[in-house]
């Protein structure tokens, strides 16, 4: 059974999306494929650096209850301090550091579902987690039947990440290595 909201249907194909919800941290658009009707959906979900950083560091303060959390922050430490980005004074270098702490979140994530995506290729479905420079981006693209597996597990393995110490220490190295250009760079060491 279907409800419209309007008394008319419309058959010209839509040009933009409309606003489903608006909410302070969030905005949800829809649009349907009203043009060539294939059975494809596609979510983006961009996460905002601010709200990173806010959970990033309360859910990995030291007497973090969720062993995978606390062991990436232990694993990090070594390089990088999360009290350092708390209580950095300069906007540039918190940048810097938040910076490394999602490019390290999104390898760790897509490390992780490696396997997992190749299922999933297979099956028509597909995800993008990158690293951007206001946050992280997600985007999913597939069969609109199968769409809500994907989703599911994409965003669950970037709830409950279990980090691999081997791998991390990989990345890391990796991270830091590229990082260490600009860092120097921003402080006047060549």
């Amino acid at each position: 059974m279907f409800t419209f909201a309007h008394d008319t249907i419309s058959l010209q194909p839509l040009k933009r999306p409309h606003l489903i919800r608006e909410t302070p941290l969030s905005t949800l658009w829809h649009k349907k494929d009203d043009r060539f009707w294939v059975p494809k959906a596609q979510v983006i979900i961009d996460l905002r650096r601010f709200v990173l950083t806010h959970l990033a560091l309360s859910h990995m303060a030291p007497d973090a209850q969720h062993l995978s959390l606390q062991s990436f922050r232990q694993l990090l430490s070594s390089h990088l301090s999360f009290d350092t980005v708390r209580q950095s004074h300069t906007p540039t270098h918190r940048i810097f550091l938040s910076n490394i702490v999602s490019r390290l979140y999104s390898d760790i994530v897509n490390d992780a579902l490696t396997e997992f995506s190749y299922d999933a290729d297979l099956a028509g479905l597909s995800y993008h987690f990158v690293q951007h420079t206001t946050g992280l981006f997600v985007a999913m693209n597939g069969y609109n039947d199968k769409m809500s597996v994907l989703v599911q597990h994409v965003l669950e393995k970037l709830k409950g990440i279990i980090v691999n110490p081997e791998r991390l220490a990989v990345m890391k190295e990796q991270v830091c290595f590229f990082n260490r250009f600009p860092f120097a760079a921003a402080h006047g060491r060549k």
